[in-house]
């Protein structure tokens, strides 16, 4: 006996510029429409391997492309704190296999579901306010 295949929905539809703290847009060589193809084929990846959970929470975050991170990142959107972004440096990205993609999509979904970017979040938060 098969599992059924699970219904596919697309990531969000576009890439964003938007503007945390610290990043730095990236001069892309890499097309907005280029990496959002590579993210979605990613997703479908790890779909077809049965892998739903870094699927959907993959699904959950928007694709943002930037250099000022070396390879891959996953953040809360400023934009809505109940979002997250998954960061790349777009020469990162571009260099990457679909299946590579998928884990390092895998990887930072990990993050998400074990919270890692809420604490994250909450630490710098206090420090800030501690700073002052």
């Amino acid at each position: 006996m098969s599992t059924p295949r699970r219904k596919k929905t697309d990531p969000p539809k576009a890439l964003e510029e938007t503007k945390i703290e610290g990043l730095v847009p990236s001069k892309k060589k890499m097309t907005d429409m280029q990496a959002l193809s590579k993210v979605k084929e990613a997703i479908a990846f790890l779909d077809d391997k049965r892998m739903y959970l870094a699927a959907e929470v993959a699904k959950l975050g928007r694709p943002l492309l930037t250099t000022s991170i070396p390879t891959a990142g996953v953040a809360v959107d400023p934009k809505n704190d109940k979002k997250i972004v998954f960061m790349f440096n777009p020469d990162f990205l571009e260099s990457l296999t679909i299946p590579d993609s998928a884990f390092i999509l895998a990887h930072e979904s990990l993050h998400v579901v074990l919270y890692h970017v809420y604490y994250m979040k909450k630490i710098l938060n206090l420090l800030r306010r501690h700073s002052k």
